[in-house]
């Protein structure tokens, strides 16, 4: 998907759309806004752009956290690729492996 795309959308204007008026009349909506911007982007796809990608800030967003997370792990001197659930549980076993060693 384009970034010509992304903005044609942002700049698609629903409140004059008599289409999406009535599509949005005819649906339930909770008070969430996220809820709202699915919809709309949902229907946009469906009757504007059928090549828009709904989710292109979720995956934009997520992809800049990963590289944060993987940056400051970095920095930090540890390995960015190992679930930090994980760690705990290595350094655990790598003490429970030296306290049998020295049992035995």
């Amino acid at each position: 998907m384009s970034e010509d795309s992304i903005t044609k959308f942002k700049s698609f204007n629903f409140s004059e759309s008599a289409d999406w008026q009535k599509y949005v009349g005819n649906i339930l909506i909770t008070s969430r806004t996220t809820t709202l911007e699915k919809v709309k982007r949902k229907w946009y796809k469906k009757h504007i752009d059928q090549d828009f990608d709904i989710e292109f800030d979720t995956k934009e967003a997520a992809y800049a956290e990963e590289r944060q997370r993987v940056h400051d792990q970095a920095r930090a001197g540890g390995n960015p690729y190992v679930n930090p659930a994980y760690r705990g549980l290595s350094k655990f076993m790598m003490a429970a492996v030296h306290i049998q060693g020295i049992l035995w």
